[in-house]
């Protein structure tokens, strides 16, 4: 008897060859690194046969006698079996799994562009379908500003801000090469040991200029020399630096900015001389609507003295002999978002972008001439406008802001 199992099992192989040659393919196919979709559904199929032949054969042996050790070596061989059925089924859900993840995956692709933000940050591919915004980091931070300080050795910044009209398009309308020519007339006019060359011109917001020099001596010497840059351009004036605190909790009827506040600024001075700050300028840091009167706000205090400012924010502002907290200006690290394109990190003032609706994020109309049904916000694609506080984006943005906020190497002026 057992000799006949034995050649019963042998036939039984023999007649699922086949089965076994695609197998034995698949094992190859399986070692490799990518398998086909195609492939992957040839492979469900044959598991399948493999398993129905399995159950075929389990059903024709129960239905005739066995002797003992017949019965001991089907006991091994079912429980053998079993776990190979086993496998096979596991094996046969991962192909489906993968092969349904391929499915998936292809669709997400072709029907990226229809979908809302919230329904791609439901399914996880945001950031494999969506050009996401690079974020920057304190680290980032720390890096750009030490880049922007290493810079600004070289550089010498001038204004044409308060220059005339005619000054200002003539600038404008200047090639770099035109502009380096003229201001270096400017500084060759000086007699300077160092005999400064400008290497470069660029113009930046607000009408600035910024002249490079060949080394951090050279800036240095035209920086301090009184050079008339009238002789280039009429108006054009060297640009000071500025540096702003933001002082907290201070008394509304601690200065009256409405009218002639010089002796209020000297008082403070005064007040604040082992800081050393010569105050430039004292302006509100928000609006207060008149029906809102508060009894203190927050201030911007502005000075020349970048040592001065470190020192306020170090040791506090002191207003009628009352110490008050202080902490850089930064606008640059606080949620800001333009008027125009709703986009964040710039104002409207600055913005070259196109103009955009803010209900539906369309370019071919302004807000107010908006028609839709349906709102779409420009920066997360989601059902509402772009100024809503809880946009996925807006929320995301202010996190990162707070991150740079909170790190040390932003407190001061560098």
């Amino acid at each position: 008897m057992a000799t006949l199992r034995t050649s019963g099992r042998s036939a039984d192989l023999s007649g699922n060859d086949e089965i076994i040659k695609k197998a034995r393919s698949f094992i190859e196919l399986l070692g490799k690194p990518t398998l086909s979709a195609t492939a992957k559904a040839d492979l469900i199929v044959l598991l399948e046969e493999v398993i129905e032949s399995r159950q075929q054969r389990i059903t024709t042996t129960s239905n005739r006698p066995e002797t003992a050790v017949e019965v001991g070596q089907t006991n091994v061989s079912a429980e053998r079996f079993d776990a190979i059925e086993q496998k096979l089924e596991e094996l046969k859900t991962i192909a489906a799994t993968n092969t349904a993840k391929v499915d998936e995956l292809k669709t997400i692709i072709t029907t990226t562009s229809e979908r809302t933000y919230a329904q791609i940050a439901a399914s996880g591919t945001t950031a494999t379908t969506t050009k996401a915004k690079p974020t920057i980091g304190p680290e980032k931070v720390r890096q750009r500003e030490q880049a922007k300080r290493e810079r600004e050795q070289y550089e010498v910044t001038l204004t044409a801000y308060s220059a005339s009209k005619e000054t200002k398009v003539s600038i404008d309308e200047k090639h770099a090469k035109e502009l380096k020519i003229q201001f270096q007339k400017a500084v060759d006019a000086v007699a300077l040991p160092e005999k400064p060359k400008v290497v470069s011109v660029n113009k930046i917001e607000r009408f600035g200029i910024r002249l490079q020099f060949r080394t951090p001596e050279q800036a240095e010497q035209v920086r301090k020399a009184p050079v008339d840059w009238d002789i280039a351009y009429e108006g054009v004036k060297a640009n000071k630096p500025i540096y702003g605190i933001v002082v907290h909790g201070v008394r509304t009827d601690a200065i009256n900015l409405d009218t002639d506040h010089s002796n209020t600024i000297k008082e403070w001075e005064e007040e604040n001389s082992d800081r050393g700050i010569t105050i430039t300028k004292v302006m509100t840091l928000r609006r207060t609507a008149k029906h809102r009167p508060t009894t203190h706000c927050s201030l911007k205090i502005y000075t020349e003295d970048k040592d001065a400012a470190n020192k306020c924010i170090q040791r506090g502002f002191i207003i009628d002999s009352l110490k008050h907290k202080v902490e850089r200006y930064a606008p640059q690290w606080y949620l800001n978002q333009c008027y125009k394109c709703h986009g964040f990190g710039h104002r409207a003032t600055f913005c070259k972008r196109k103009e955009k609706c803010r209900n539906c994020s369309e370019e071919n109309h302004v807000t107010a001439n908006c028609t839709a049904s349906k709102h779409q916000c420009v920066n997360c694609k989601g059902d509402h406008q772009a100024w809503y506080a809880k946009c996925p984006a807006r929320v995301e943005e202010s996190k990162r802001l707070a991150t740079i906020r909170s790190d040390p190497s932003t407190t001061y002026f560098p």
